[in-house]
């Protein structure tokens, strides 16, 4: 077999095969005598048939599978060989005569190949980027720790209703100027949190209220919403709207949830490990834990900021002709058509640059990505999508090796989660090279930098 690499120019190549019946014919004969020993045929015992009549069924066919095999891994081990830098798979080239398999003799195929192109920018000292350290402000820790103290608290009875009190109550219907009805719908134990009450009027007429308190009110003004009141009236959602709203409330008890204290005790059942045992020790862990996460989102931004640096380098020649051409041949079905590719090619190029940049960052840099590695991306995008559903990975206990190993059976997950484990240490070693130009923000400024862009 013979083989040759042609260099268009610096972003198109050819490659040419010249495949001769010796290259072949011992692999069609091989696959001949294996079809026959299988081969099931009226009138023969298997493996019995004549060559003659297997080569008529199926001779042709076996000898365009094992050229087409031949031609395919060729080519694969050349381009490898070769340490050819391509973008795409080769696409069969348009200069190609047809090839008539049936007739005797050598073949030639030619493939059209698009070369990656050269890629000149780095990240260096020479570089600054913005980098957005967040402050963590005294309001931020002390929200969180109220949050820690409503965890370990309880509801307790309270003597008089206020806007944070849960009311267990007797609903009644009555008439508007609340004397009873004659058949009135009721609920004998009903809940009802102050708080939530619509009606800015009703609800202040339940401040100050003690149990065994009366009061008549709208149900329906102070609770708009059919399936709460249909909850409330104790009745078929579909029955709600043909009800008349007036009820008579008797308030039969008042209680009210409670922050708990942050003993060494409580605090224990958030960190068992004992390393924080008091209010000062839990500020200083919030604040920590804070900044950790704050981090995080700091280097998110840094990651944005350098892309559009990059998008700035991003002006270097592609081979477009090519991959107009690739894309319409390897559009699934056939659905993307020339001038939906025409349309939309720019979106594509676009992106298929920047993917081009990481990658040379990537090589550059040594990444690179175990299979440790994608099950925690994996396992992190799991504990996510329990989170939802109120569930940690602990409660699943054994079972969290099943639901990865399930996760990662979708390749296209498996690829994805590979390419954000590569883009997040691309953009960790940026951080080391470039030079930062800190900049301190309020969280709430820096959500605005996102806003801004959407907006944009």
């Amino acid at each position: 077999m013979n083989i040759s690499f042609t260099k268009k120019d610096d972003l198109n190549a050819t490659i040419s095969l010249s495949v001769s019946p010796a290259d072949y014919e011992a692999k069609v004969n091989e696959s001949l005598k294996d079809y026959r020993r299988k081969a099931q045929i009226k009138g023969f015992r298997p493996g019995q048939a004549p060559m003659s009549m297997i080569q008529r069924m199926v001779g042709r066919d076996i000898k365009i599978h094992e050229i087409d095999k031949l031609v395919s891994e060729t080519l694969t081990k050349y381009i490898g060989t070769e340490k050819i830098e391509f973008l795409v798979q080769p696409l069969p080239s348009d200069s190609q005569e047809p090839v008539d398999l049936d007739k005797a003799g050598d073949h030639e195929f030619i493939f059209d190949l698009a070369l990656r192109p050269t890629i000149d920018f780095a990240f260096n000292k020479t570089v600054e980027l913005p980098y957005y350290k967040i402050q963590v402000s005294d309001e931020m820790i002390e929200k969180e720790v109220e949050r820690f103290k409503n965890k370990v608290g309880k509801t307790e009875p309270v003597a008089v209703a206020s806007v944070d009190s849960f009311l267990k109550v007797e609903l009644v219907q009555v008439n508007e100027d609340g004397s009873e009805k004659e058949l009135p719908i009721a609920n004998y134990n009903a809940t009802m949190s102050v708080s939530v009450i619509k009606d800015e009027e009703i609800k202040q007429k339940f401040i100050g209220l003690t149990e065994e308190t009366e009061l008549v009110i709208d149900l329906k003004k102070a609770f708009p919403n059919d399936t709460e009141l249909a909850s409330l009236m104790d009745i078929p959602k579909e029955e709600v709207a043909q009800t008349e709203p007036f009820f008579k409330v008797s308030i039969k008890e008042i209680t009210e949830y409670k922050p708990g204290e942050l003993t060494d005790e409580n605090l224990k059942k958030f960190y068992p490990d004992g390393t924080v045992t008091n209010e000062t020790e839990l500020r200083a862990k919030i604040k920590e834990e804070i900044e950790a996460f704050f981090v995080q989102e700091s280097d998110y931004r840094l990651s944005v900021d350098a892309r559009d640096y990059m998008k700035t380098k991003s002006n270097f020649a592609m081979p477009n002709d090519f991959l107009k051409r690739y894309l319409v041949a390897t559009s699934k079905d056939g659905k993307i058509d020339a001038q939906t590719i025409e349309n939309e090619y720019d979106a594509f190029v676009d992106g298929f640059r920047m993917q081009l940049m990481l990658d040379k960052l990537a090589r550059e840099y040594g990444v690179t990505v175990s299979e440790e590695d994608v099950r925690a991306v994996s396992l992190a995008a799991l504990s996510r999508q329990f989170r939802q559903y109120g569930l940690t990975l602990e409660m699943l206990g054994d079972r969290v090796n099943e639901f990865v190993n399930s996760d990662l059976k979708d390749s296209k997950k498996r690829e994805q989660y590979a390419s954000q484990v590569v883009e997040d240490r691309v953009f960790l070693q940026v951080k080391e090279l470039v030079t930062l130009k800190e900049k301190s923000v309020s969280e709430e400024d820096f959500k605005k930098l996102f806003e801004e862009e959407v907006a944009e």
